[in-house]
């Protein structure tokens, strides 16, 4: 793996749900004593670092909370904190160089910037208009991202911006290169189906799934299953280590080394998705004589001719059926890997007996 995504929770060490520790954004030292010295022993393994912020949120107990009041689009009274509105200089300099400052000081590579899509009016809203710079909120949050996109990329012009599902599209790519499926952790159906939207709208546009996580109690078939749901995306990773099995592991390190190899086709080749009715049945990408395909549920895999297919059964059952109009060899792996049976196939539709969750390889 090559990132480490630090979530909520590192400037508070409150438990309690909401967001009511938000707004003052310095690192909590009962957890992490030193960022900088965390984030450079990150970077000497090679891997980079983003964190999390929520962009909109000061909460009741921080310190900042009597700063901007008169500056609140809303109260989100059950998170126990409000809104900022964008419309005020004030708050734009204030995020952006908060941003700016952190990313310089803590050697961060990128921000994962959360709940962009909570910058709405409601009756509560300011109405302080000969303070404002706008009166439009979207044109507020617009010169806010533009902004903070700007004074970031002077500190590091590849710096990594992520935004969450509910709010991607063609105006806010312009101002982040990564779109995450949104919330759906353990959920390896809507993770397919919405890494797979992302994909086939987001252009050029880095997709990541949802969180994917599991226990030691799982399945090995139970495992994969997830993480062929998003076999199309950039798999993020959110399991406890000291909380799953050595099967666990090597089934996970299989698949990763197997995606990395493969990452070119998979990400920048031609990806066909069918049967969006059904929450996609099948999906595979192509590119350079290469295809990796993953079936989901049971359908006829069409092989093309010269190709070198990698087909993973996701069905539930034991048995895919593939359609070719040469003769093919075939060599089918388990779960971990590991090659157990080959054999040849002539023209037409056949049968093989793939176990779920495993992979056959066909040239």
């Amino acid at each position: 793996m090559d990132t480490v995504i630090v979530d909520d929770g590192w400037q508070t060490d409150d438990n309690s749900r909401g967001y009511a520790f938000c707004g003052d954004w310095q690192v909590c030292e009962s957890k992490i004593p030193d960022m900088r010295a965390f984030v450079n022993e990150i970077h000497a393994l090679g891997m980079k670092f983003m964190i999390w912020f929520s962009v909109p949120f000061v909460g009741v107990e921080s310190k900042n909370y009597e700063r901007f009041r008169g500056m609140y689009l809303s109260t989100h009274r059950s998170a126990r904190a409000s809104v900022l509105d964008p419309r005020f200089k004030e708050v734009r300099d204030f995020l952006t160089d908060l941003y700016a400052s952190s990313v310089e000081k803590y050697g961060w590579d990128g921000l994962k910037l959360d709940f962009i899509d909570c910058f709405s009016l409601s009756e509560d809203s300011s109405e302080n208009y000969e303070k404002m710079d706008t009166v439009s909120v979207e044109e507020g949050l617009q010169r806010l991202l533009g902004e903070a996109m700007e004074k970031l990329k002077k500190i590091n012009p590849d710096i990594m911006i992520e935004f969450r599902q509910s709010y991607v599209g063609p105006a806010i790519s312009k101002y982040g290169n990564i779109f995450r499926v949104t919330d759906c952790p353990n959920d390896a159906i809507n993770n397919r189906v919405f890494s797979l939207n992302l994909r086939l709208t987001s252009a050029e546009t880095a997709v990541h799934s949802d969180m994917i996580m599991w226990n030691k109690n799982d399945t090995n078939e139970g495992v994969l299953y997830q993480l062929l749901a998003v076999m199309f995306a950039v798999p993020q990773i959110s399991i406890r280590f000291d909380n799953i099995t050595e099967e666990h592991r090597k089934i996970l390190k299989n698949y990763l080394a197997f995606w990395r190899e493969h990452r070119d086709v998979l990400l920048n080749g031609e990806l066909e998705a069918r049967d969006v009715d059904a929450n996609y049945s099948m999906a595979q990408s192509k590119k350079d004589g290469c295809c990796v395909a993953v079936l989901y549920q049971g359908a006829v895999k069409r092989l093309e001719k010269g190709t070198q297919e990698f087909i993973f059964n996701s069905t539930g059952s034991d048995k895919i059926y593939i359609e070719t109009e040469e003769e093919r060899k075939y060599e089918i792996y388990d779960i971990f890997g590991n090659k157990y049976s080959e054999g040849a196939v002539s023209r037409g539709v056949h049968a093989l007996n793939v176990k779920n969750c495993e992979m056959v390889k066909l040239s």
